[in-house]
Formats: C-alpha cells, sequence, structure tokens
C-alpha cells in the first residue's frame, strides 16, 4: 500500500463505520452533562466545610436530579450543598429546563454560528416536535421567555421575601426558587420546600404561575404570544387547545378532588381556613404535573389522594416544556382513541380534527412503555428496599414523571436504587420513545411488504 493509498483506506473505513443516531446522540449528550455535573459536586467546596464531600451515587443523583428537573434529593440542598454546590445545582436546572441542545444551540446562535441540519434536527427531537421548521426561532423565544418569566417570577418573590429575609438572602433565594419553579425542577432552599407558607398562599400561587407556565410548552406558547391581536385571529392550532383545554380540566379537577379528600385530614387541609384549603388543595394537585414543591406533608396525605397524584405525575405537562411525563397531548390522543373504538368510528377525533393511526398507535406507544418502565423499576425497588411498597412505587412515578414529591424514602435508599432512579428520570426526561428508538435497532426492511391480514379475539 502506498502512502497516498494509506489515508484513503482510512477515510474509506471511516466513511463505512456506523454513526450513532440523532437520538442516541441526543442521549450521549445528557450522559455526559450528568457527568461533568457530577464531578463538580462530588468537589469538597460544593459541599459545605462541616460536611465530608458527596459520595459518587450522590453526587450522581443529585447532578441528574438537577439536569432532569425533577427534585428528588437524597442530600439536602439547603444544609448539605455550599453556595458552589447549589449554584451547580441551579445552572444544571437552567440546562435541563432549556433542553441541553438547545442552551449549547443558544450559545451558538449568540456567538453568531449557523445551526446545520443535524443540530436541527437534534432540537426538534429534544423539544418534541413533529416537524422541522421554525425550531432555530424556536429556541430564540425559549431562552426570551424562560429568562423573562424567571426575572418577573424574581421580582414578585424578592417582594414577597424581603420581609422575612435579609435583602441579600432575599434576592438569592427568590432568583433560586424563581428558576427552579420555571423549570419545574421542584429543588428548594427553605429544607420543608414550601411547607412553611402554607397559610401564606401568596408565595405558593407565584410558584404554581411559573412551573405552570414552563409547563404549557413552548410551542403553545410560541403560538399564543404570536397570535394577532388587531385583527379576527384563527383558530388555535390542535395542539395549543388540547394543551390547554386538558390543562384546565387537571387543574379545576384535580383541586376539587384534593380538597374533597384532604378537607378534614388534620395532618394536611383540615384546621386551616377555607381560603387556605382552596389555595393549598390548588397546590398540591397542580405540583405533581412535573413541579415538585410542596406546601402538604406528602406522606401524611390520603392513600386516595397518593393515587391521583401518581395519575398526574404519569400524565405530566405540554410537549415540549419544562417537565416530564407523557405528555397532555399523548393521553387526549388515547383519550380520543378509546372514544372512537367505544363508537366503532375508525377515524378518532379530536376539535373536529381527525387524529391518524400513526398518532394513535405513537401515544400508545409511549403510554405502554412508560407503564412498562415505573412498573419495572418500581418491581426492582421493592426487591432491593425494605420500605413501605406504596412509597416506593410513588418514588418511581415520582422520578419517571420528573416530579420531585417523595413521601420520605429517597434519601434511605440504597446506590443501586439510585441509579434505578437516575436511568429512570432520564427516561422521563428524554421521553420513553426516544430512548427505545436510540437503543433498539430499526428494522432494515423498506416497509412496503405486505402480510396477510388475520384478527385475533380482542377484550
Amino acid at each position: 500500500m502506498s502512502l497516498t493509498e494509506g489515508p484513503r483506506e482510512l477515510e474509506r473505513q471511516l466513511a463505512r463505520a456506523p454513526r450513532l443516531s440523532s437520538p442516541q446522540l441526543l442521549v450521549l449528550f445528557y450522559l455526559i452533562v450528568v457527568f461533568v455535573g457530577s464531578m463538580l459536586l462530588s468537589l469538597p467546596p460544593a459541599v459545605v466545610p462541616e460536611r465530608a464531600p458527596l459520595a459518587w451515587h450522590e453526587a450522581l443523583f443529585t447532578a441528574a436530579s438537577a439536569l432532569c428537573v425533577t427534585g428528588l434529593t437524597v442530600v439536602s440542598t439547603a444544609q448539605d450543598l455550599s453556595v458552589f454546590g447549589q449554584v451547580v445545582v441551579l445552572v444544571l436546572i437552567q440546562i435541563g429546563g432549556l433542553g441541553v441542545m438547545t442552551f449549547g444551540s443558544l450559545f451558538a446562535i449568540l456567538l453568531g454560528q449557523r445551526i446545520g441540519l443535524r443540530n436541527r434536527i437534534f432540537l426538534q427531537q429534544e423539544r418534541n416536535r413533529s416537524y422541522l421548521s421554525g425550531v432555530v426561532r424556536l429556541v430564540r423565544l425559549v431562552a426570551g421567555f424562560s429568562l423573562t418569566a424567571e426575572l418577573v417570577g424574581g421580582l414578585a418573590l424578592f417582594a414577597l421575601l424581603l420581609p422575612r429575609l435579609p435583602a441579600g438572602q432575599a434576592a438569592y433565594f427568590a432568583l433560586f426558587h424563581a428558576v427552579s419553579a420555571f423549570n419545574n425542577a421542584g429543588f428548594d432552599l427553605f429544607g420543608d420546600s414550601l411547607a412553611g407558607f402554607r397559610t401564606d398562599p401568596l408565595v405558593p400561587l407565584v410558584v404554581a404561575i411559573l412551573f405552570v407556565a414552563g409547563g404549557l410548552g413552548f410551542g403553545v406558547v410560541q403560538e399564543l404570544i404570536r397570535r394577532p391581536r388587531h385583527e379576527r385571529p384563527g383558530p388555535l392550532s390542535l395542539e395549543t387547545r388540547v394543551v390547554l383545554a386538558f390543562t384546565a380540566v387537571l387543574l379545576v379537577g384535580g383541586t376539587a378532588a384534593v380538597w374533597l379528600m384532604e378537607r378534614e385530614n388534620p395532618s394536611t387541609l383540615g384546621g386551616l381556613s377555607p381560603v387556605n384549603q382552596v389555595v393549598n388543595a390548588f397546590f398540591t394537585a397542580a405540583t405533581p404535573r412535573t413541579a415538585g414543591f410542596n406546601t402538604l406533608n406528602t406522606g401524611a396525605l390520603h392513600p386516595a389522594t397518593l393515587i391521583l397524584i401518581m395519575g398526574l405525575m404519569f400524565t405530566g405537562v405540554g410537549p415540549g416544556g419544562t417537565g416530564g411525563g407523557v405528555k397532555v397531548t399523548t393521553m387526549g390522543t388515547i383519550f380520543a382513541g378509546v372514544i372512537a373504538a367505544v363508537r366503532g368510528q375508525t377515524e378518532p377525533v379530536l376539535y373536529e380534527r381527525r387524529l391518524g393511526a400513526q398518532a394513535v398507535q405513537r401515544a400508545l406507544a409511549i403510554a405502554v412503555l412508560a407503564a412498562l418502565t415505573v412498573i419495572g423499576v418500581s418491581a426492582a425497588l421493592m426487591v432491593l428496599e425494605p420500605a413501605d411498597p406504596l412509597s416506593l412505587l410513588f418514588e418511581s412515578f415520582s422520578a419517571f414523571g420528573t416530579v420531585g414529591l417523595s413521601m420520605g424514602v429517597t434519601s434511605s435508599l440504597g446506590p443501586a436504587s439510585r441509579v434505578l432512579l437516575v436511568m429512570e428520570m432520564l427516561v422521563g426526561r428524554l421521553g420513553p420513545m426516544t430512548l427505545a428508538t436510540a437503543l433498539i435497532l430499526r428494522s432494515r426492511r423498506n416497509g412496503h411488504t405486505r402480510y396477510p391480514e388475520e384478527s385475533v379475539s380482542l377484550g
């Protein structure tokens, strides 16, 4: 082989070498950020002087929980982490809320660099968009809306916290909780989440507005912001109508259900004034949709309320938002498919719009993969841990939904259980379909082969 043929042969071999798919690279990028974050949190300056540095599984869990905007903690953010450690957590929350690829693309845009097709595909998958056009405009809107909401929310929280705390601490706490709330992270610096504000409704209401706004989905926000004001606007897109309608139904219905089940519970709503009962019931119904803050003791809730919360955690928020879950649009599509099947219709319909068979198939696949993930991790936790099974099931739902609510067992879990929850948080943040696509090789068949049709008995 000549000297010139060697490099050419190497180029041909590299060209023939298998390349990672977009979902695989997206997963890899998230794993890299989790690894870097865990390394920073394992440094001695990341904890208070009187505490030993975080163990590897503590640092890994905290970094993954922050990047996946979950909020489950095995160490106290307020008491164990130093200001440096808290800032690392805050940066990971901001990166995770915006999305790793969105965050990186934003820096590229600020530096004047062009976003290539491959990066646009990454952004499309990360933001859960069904089409590729407009993703760069969406990145700019994501950044602008996020920073504006966090700034306005931070100023409101600063005004409310100033009578309680020194000015510097009030500003720091306001910024931290505004970022954590808008990104649906659930990390707090009070040590007891927002339990100290259950008789002071203004702080929980500001936090709730922030995490509901972050959970709508940036595609919905983009459509609402750009909707014409001085002329008669056309109808909203189907996605926006589904997100707004299901969000309203879940908030109102969840609030009523929590109030009915907890109004006489002396450990939760019992003993509060009627106004505070409604506010805390609303907050308890809104926070499972991936926010993770709590004003009531989660472990003291009625078992029926816990089941309701697990259902809300599984459902999640709007697609492309800062939260997790299977998303309200997925549940809405499945709901339409069930109604169509019951009525004997061949095509599901939502708001006088037909849903394609592929959309229903994808929604069912997401829900089934999510359910299998939660059930599998729950079963593994019950084998590994001696804790109450309901608490472990709740923990699994919380990790998948990237919520952060817990019945108090997180800190007692062993390293193996913590790693399982880290994996589940990544599945919940990236989406079960993205992970499945990254792990399972697609069929090489061209898709045009049709096989004989045969029916099986159902139901």
